[in-house]
C-alpha cells in the first residue's frame, strides 16, 4: 500500500538534508555511541573535544572540518549541550552561524571575524545578564570601531577613547536597519557592503596586531561578565565557516584568505577563551593547517570489506526519521531490505546523502524498481556533472591508494582536489587513521574506471 500524501508530507519534512538537528531532537543519532557499532567514525569526536576544553588550563583553539551534511553542526550542537550542562561544565556557549554574520562568497579578513565574534558574544552575555541584547548594544569596542571607521582617519589607538553615543549619525549600508544597535550595524555593513568592508580592512591592515589585542581584551571583559552572571566562563563555537567557498571567479582568493587566517599558529583568531571554528575542508590540503576532519559512516573498510556496524549505524539514522513500518510502505515490503541496503551503499556513508535520498523517494507517489533506480541515477548525475575529465587520474589515485595528500603532485592537482573535496566527490573515513575514497556515485564514470584500471595495471607490472 502506497503512503498517503499526508504521511509523505510529514516524513518529507522530517528528512530535510539541510537541517542541523539540536541536541535534544528525537531524530538525532549519536553515531559514536551506539553500543553495537563502535568505531563507525573512528573516535568519539565531541566527548574528546569537550574534555580538552574543560581540562586545559589555557584557552583551546581548535579547527574542525568536514563535508557539508557530514554532521558537524549536529555534533557542535551536542557539544554545546555538554558544555552548558549546569551540573557539569556550566559554560556560557556562544554559537555563531557564519551565514548570519559574514559574506561567505567573498574573501574574509581579521576585522570580519572579530566583529562577528564580539557582536555575538556580547549579545549572549547580555542575555545571561537578563538584559535586552538588542536594546543594550551600542557601547564597548564595536561602537568605538564603528565611530572610528565612519568619521576619522586617526590611529587605531583612538579606539581606546570613551564609548560613543548610540545617537551618532551614520551613513548606513543599504539594508542596515536604522534602529539596530551599533554592533549590528557594523556586522551588517561588513557583510553586505563591499566598499565599507574594504574601508575597514584598509584602515586596520597596518595595525592589525593592535586591533587584535584590543579585541582580545574586550573578549576577556565579556568572559568576566559571564562569570559574574554565574557561569564558569565563555566558550565560542563558530560554525558554518566550511561554507566559505566563493564563486567561480574568486574561488582561489577565498580559500587563500581563509588559509591566511587559520594556518600555522593562527595568531589572529586565537581568543582568551576556548573557541572551535569550522573551516573549509579544502584547507586540510594545506600543510600548515591542522584540523579534525569529521569522517563519514564507515560502511566498508579500506580494503573494501563490508563493515556491518556501519550499516547498522546508518540504518539507525534512517529509522529515527522514518519508522520501519513506514519504510516498508515507501520502499515496498518485499523489497525493503534490498533497497535500503542499496540506498545506504550508494550514499557512501554520507549522512546528508542518506537523508536526501529518503526525501527524493518521498516525492514519488509510488516507488517501484524503475522509480528507485531513477532516483539513484538522478542523484548521481549531480555528482558526475561536477567532475572534469582532467580529474580522472587524480580520482583514480585516490581510489587505489586511499591517500588524498599523496595524490597532490602539483599546484594544479591541489586546486583540483580543493574542488573535488568541496563538491563532496571525495569522502573521508577513519580506520584508526585517516583515509579517503570516492563517492560511490562517480565510480561508474567510464573515464574514472579506465584510469583506475590503468593505474592498477601499472602498479602490478613487473619492474624492469
Amino acid at each position: 500500500m502506497a503512503l498517503s500524501e499526508l504521511a509523505r508530507a510529514k516524513y518529507y519534512n522530517l528528512c530535510n538534508p539541510d537541517e542541523a538537528l539540536p541536541a535534544g531532537d528525537k531524530r538525532n543519532v549519536d553515531l559514536d555511541d551506539l553500543g553495537d557499532a563502535p568505531g563507525v567514525r573512528g573516535d568519539r569526536w565531541i566527548d574528546t573535544l569537550a574534555t580538552e576544553i574543560c581540562f586545559s588550563h589555557k584557552p583551546v583553539c581548535r579547527f574542525f572540518t568536514g563535508l557539508p551534511g557530514s554532521g558537524k553542526s549536529t555534533e557542535l550542537r551536542r557539544l554545546q549541550g555538554l558544555l552548558e550542562n549546569p551540573g557539569g561544565p556550566d559554560r556560557l556557549v556562544v554559537y555563531i552561524e557564519a551565514e548570519a554574520v559574514l559574506d561567505l562568497n567573498a574573501p574574509i579578513d581579521v576585522p570580519d571575524i572579530w566583529v562577528a565574534l564580539l557582536y555575538e558574544t556580547e549579545r549572549r552575555v547580555l542575555m545571561a545578564e537578563g538584559r535586552d541584547p538588542d536594546g543594550a548594544l551600542g557601547e564597548g569596542l564595536l561602537a568605538r570601531l564603528w565611530h572610528w571607521l565612519d568619521t576619522t582617519e586617526v590611529d587605531i589607538t583612538a579606539l581606546e577613547v570613551a564609548p560613543t553615543s548610540t545617537g551618532t549619525a551614520l551613513d548606513l549600508a543599504p539594508g542596515v536597519s536604522a534602529t539596530a544597535g551599533l554592533g549590528g550595524k557594523l556586522v551588517l555593513a561588513l557583510r553586505e557592503q563591499p566598499s565599507f568592508r574594504k574601508k575597514a580592512r584598509e584602515r586596520i591592515a597596518n595595525q592589525v596586531t593592535t586591533f587584535v589585542r584590543l579585541a582580545g581584551e574586550e573578549m576577556g571583559r565579556l568572559d568576566a561578565r559571564a562569570k559574574k552572571a554565574g557561569r564558569k566562563g565563555l566558550v565560542v563555537l563558530f560554525d558554518s565557516l566550511e561554507k566559505l567557498r566563493g564563486i567561480t571567479s574568486n574561488w582561489v582568493a577565498v580559500l587563500q584568505s581563509a588559509e591566511r587566517l587559520f594556518a600555522g599558529p593562527a595568531p589572529f583568531v586565537q581568543l582568551p577563551v576556548p573557541v572551535v571554528y569550522t573551516i573549509p575542508p579544502a584547507l586540510i590540503l594545506r600543510q600548515n593547517v591542522r584540523a579534525s576532519f569529521m569522517p563519514m559512516i564507515k560502511l566498508y573498510d579500506r580494503e573494501g570489506a563490508r563493515y556491518d556496524a556501519g550499516f547498522r549505524a546508518a540504518r539507525a539514522l534512517v529509522e529515527k526519521r522514518i519508522p520501519r513500518g513506514v519504510l516498508a510502505e515507501l520502499l515496498g515490503a518485499p523489497s525493503l531490505e534490498s533497497r535500503l541496503e542499496r540506498l545506504l551503499a550508494w550514499s557512501g556513508g554520507y549522512p546528508r546523502e542518506i537523508v536526501r535520498l529518503l526525501q527524493l523517494l518521498l516525492r514519488q507517489r509510488t516507488v517501484d524498481e524503475r522509480v528507485f533506480e531513477h532516483v539513484l541515477g538522478s542523484a548521481g548525475d549531480d555528482y558526475r556533472r561536477t567532475i572534469p575529465a582532467t580529474a580522472y587520474e587524480l580520482l583514480a589515485s585516490i581510489a587505489v591508494d586511499h591517500d588524498l595528500h599523496a595524490a597532490l603532485v602539483s599546484p594544479e592537482s591541489r586546486e583540483l582536489a580543493d574542488q573535488l573535496l568541496s563538491n563532496n566527490v571525495v569522502l573521508c573515513f577513519h580506520n584508526g587513521e585517516e583515509w579517503f575514497d570516492l563517492h560511490p556515485a562517480i565510480r561508474s564514470v567510464k573515464g574514472i574506471q579506465i584510469a583506475i584500471e590503468k593505474l592498477r595495471a601499472a602498479r602490478e607490472a613487473p619492474t624492469p
